[in-house]
């Protein structure tokens, strides 16, 4: 199904594959690294590797959690291996790292530029403060910048996007390429209460249970058990 899809996916006109080293590390029997398998099988398989941009993320993967020199290497080694490429286009810093100096994360990123195996980097779920903080760091250092940020947007989560980082973005002309555009389908759901659709239940982020109520049925949608 997978390998369908992917086809699917590029016969549309489509290039950029996203993807993330602990995908699907939460899944029971899992411990990381699936996905990034089975788009390296497909890639093996169908060949046409220069037709497609490849994006991975290090920083959540069990093995690797954080963003300090030995797991940024070792991530992205794995990395490599799981995709069967040589190179990833686009490594995304899947998570900020307060405990690791942010002078030396840079640094390990820029070594996989230098080396090749990586050819632009990438900032997931940093705040505007830290977005700005890593880009006068790598000036400071002489070493390439971030060209694309990967934030939590879309019309129920607007903030801090359209607040903070938009006009961050803008100025140095980073690629924003959201995630959880579409909110898990939510904003065009006419959902009957009890109806048991995904995105309704008590999971929901906490920041959306405002419009969990609105979209969900008004009481509280699929996820109660009154």
């Amino acid at each position: 199904m997978s390998l369908s899809i992917l086809d699917a996916f590029t016969a549309g006109g489509a290039s950029l594959v996203d993807t993330a080293d602990s995908y699907s590390a939460w899944v029971p029997g899992n411990s990381g690294g699936e996905s990034e398998t089975i788009i390296g099988d497909w890639i093996a398989a169908r060949g046409g590797r220069d037709r497609l941009v490849i994006s991975t993320k290090v920083a959540s993967h069990p093995a690797y959690k954080g963003l300090s020199t030995a797991n940024i290497a070792a991530g992205a080694e794995q990395s490599l291996r799981r995709l069967q490429t040589d190179h990833i286009d686009l490594y995304f810093a899947h998570v900020d790292d307060p405990d690791t100096p942010l002078e030396e994360t840079i640094t390990a990123f820029a070594e996989l530029v230098d080396r090749g195996v990586v050819r632009y980097v990438g900032l997931s779920n940093y705040t505007a403060a830290r977005i700005g903080e890593w880009i006068e760091t790598a000036e400071r250092l002489g070493v390439p910048k971030p060209i694309a940020l990967e934030p939590h947007y879309n019309l129920l989560n607007r903030e801090p996007f359209e607040g903070e980082i938009q006009p961050l973005a803008a100025e140095h002309g980073l690629g924003v390429v959201p995630y959880f555009g579409l909110a898990g389908g939510l904003p065009h759901r006419q959902v009957p209460l009890g109806a048991g659709r995904r995105g309704c239940g008590p999971r929901l982020d906490g920041r959306l249970l405002s419009q969990r109520h609105r979209f969900c049925g008004g009481r509280g949608g699929a996820g109660d058990r009154r």
